[in-house]
């Protein structure tokens, strides 16, 4: 169960080296969600 969950969750957020634009695209949604 552990094993599965973990795998889906790296599936679901790429490493940011690999995925720049996806972090970016991650953490601007952060910044209007919290803003500082």
């Amino acid at each position: 169960m552990k094993i599965k969950f973990f795998t889906v969750k790296m599936n679901d957020r790429p490493p940011s080296r690999h995925y720049p634009s996806v972090r970016n695209e991650e953490r601007k949604k952060n910044l209007k969600k919290k803003p500082n």
